[in-house]
């Protein structure tokens, strides 16, 4: 926290504002100046209600931080999320000074997104700033297997070591709204200052995920009191704007979506000529409403018409946002290949972000632009593998695709590769890929039934029952 100027050091004061102020035992707390009422400041100064409304004019210029234009800012203050298209549609990475909120649900890749960002951060230039991150976490641990997964696997971050990736990585767990707000306010602004002269200072805070501080204990809804979310989030992110601009770092916040019902889409508006029909028939013209919270909600808190989720936390955080990234699961899976020429193998994991990596196939994903100050909308979809998020060309998505199989549903084609567009696919890959969901298709055929035999539970026991009572039984519960 920044040390409190007395008033007689504010430039923006005059010498008869200055004296006025200090025998009227103003001279120590700008905000026993802002705070109080107008009237009491006047009668307490001797003053004019105009020269009291110009003294807490000039205390608030001098107090406030002093804008600094993007054109100002020093080259090199970007660093890499990893994926070239992904930097491509983001204006060319994660620029510091600016926060983030990356939103969408369950599975979607967020975490995944977050983590690549933590080790890229660490890099050199061109790919990163040779930086640290300040990894806050609320409802969850920080999972650091698949930390060093990513690290492991990715091409750009393999050279790095292990013990020099976790080192460069501060985390912290904050339970409240009320533990955040103290750690933005001391432990992070004390941690930054300590690694500002280091080899790699503080360039990165990830906050994984902030909604979860609002639910309540139960966890089935947020608190009830919107006055105190909205004033808890608006401290929050002043919080973060300083410190990413006293510290020169970015800000990425993990945020949650809700479910977009039919009742609060907003509303089509009738052809000219039913409209015209309709108002002439009324004996008086309606009066004109604004424009609702769900007509301007589909600009900044979804991907476009037609989404079933949009971002939670409503208006008052995205007016603190620099960008918006929302990340959503899709019904197609991609094929892919190792640097061998073969497919991943069946892996079962218990992280859910982590894709579903079956007989080589990742279930698709997408990202979407929402705004951003540096890019225009746009999108582009990308799968979860070893190595952290990968994107994928729409070529490579029309050829290498298929859609997610319901269980134990049948296939709508004989032919497995009939749900393909085949034009410039070899026979060999055709084969492959027939094999795959042969394979698949049995694993998910038996995960099923198995699962279907684990709820029914086992057999009764039916020593001593006669043959006749048992066929009946038999007979019912076929009916």
């Amino acid at each position: 926290m920044n040390a409190v100027r007395p008033l007689a050091s504010y430039t923006s004061l005059t010498i008869a504002q200055k004296r006025a102020l200090e025998k009227g035992g103003y001279g120590d707390d700008p905000s026993s100046v802002l705070l109080s009422a107008p009237q009491d400041v006047a009668k307490r100064l001797r003053l004019t209600p105009q020269q009291v409304l110009d003294l807490t004019d000039s205390v608030a210029k001098d107090l406030a931080p002093k804008i600094k234009k993007l054109d100002e800012t020093e080259d090199g203050q970007w660093f890499s999320t990893g994926d070239e298209r992904i930097d491509a549609i983001m204006g060319g990475g994660v620029c510091v000074g600016q926060i983030y909120d990356v939103c969408g649900e369950a599975a979607s890749g967020k975490t995944q997104l977050a983590l690549q960002l933590a080790l890229f951060v660490q890099l050199r230039a061109p790919h990163g700033l040779s930086g640290s991150t300040a990894y806050i976490t609320t409802g969850t641990r920080l999972p650091t297997d698949r930390l060093m997964q990513i690290k492991s696997a990715h091409p750009l971050l393999s050279g790095m070591d292990d013990k020099s990736a976790l080192d460069h990585l501060h985390t912290s767990s904050c339970k409240t709204p009320e533990m955040l707000i103290h750690t933005l306010s001391y432990a992070l602004p004390k941690l930054a200052q300590s690694f500002a002269s280091s080899s790699h200072p503080i360039r990165l805070i990830i906050i994984d995920s902030l909604p979860w501080l609002f639910r309540t204990e139960s966890g089935k809804g947020l608190s009830s009191s919107l006055f105190e979310r909205s004033k808890s989030l608006s401290h929050i992110a002043s919080l973060l704007r300083r410190l990413a601009r006293d510290s020169g770092l970015a800000v990425v916040v993990l945020n949650d979506v809700t479910t977009i019902f039919d009742s609060d889409r907003p509303q089509q508006q009738a052809p000219l000529s039913q409209s015209s029909t309709s108002s002439s028939q009324g004996s008086s013209l309606q009066p004109e409403q604004g424009i609702s919270y769900r007509d301007q909600s589909r600009w900044f808190g979804s991907s476009g018409p037609g989404t079933r989720y949009e971002a939670a936390l409503g208006l008052v955080w995205a007016n603190e946002i620099n960008a918006r990234l929302m990340l959503s699961r899709t019904h197609f899976r991609h094929y892919f290949e190792t640097e061998d020429g073969r497919p991943t193998k069946r892996r079962r994991t218990n992280d859910s972000d982590v894709a579903e990596l079956e007989d080589g196939y990742a279930r698709v994903r997408r990202l979407d632009v929402i705004f951003h100050p540096d890019a225009p909308p746009a999108n582009l979809d990308f799968i979860v593998v070893a190595a952290g998020i990968q994107s994928i060309s729409d070529a490579e998505l029309a050829t290498r695709r298929k859609p997610a199989r319901p269980s134990l549903q049948p296939h709508p084609s004989s032919d497995p590769t009939a749900l393909l567009d085949t034009s410039g696919i070899s026979a060999e890959e055709l084969a492959r890929y027939a094999e795959a969901m042969d394979h698949q298709g049995k694993d998910e055929d038996e995960d099923d039934l198995r699962a279907l035999e684990d709820e029914k539970g086992p057999d009764p026991d039916v020593t001593g029952v006669d043959e006749q009572t048992l066929a009946a039984l038999e007979e019912r519960e076929d009916g």
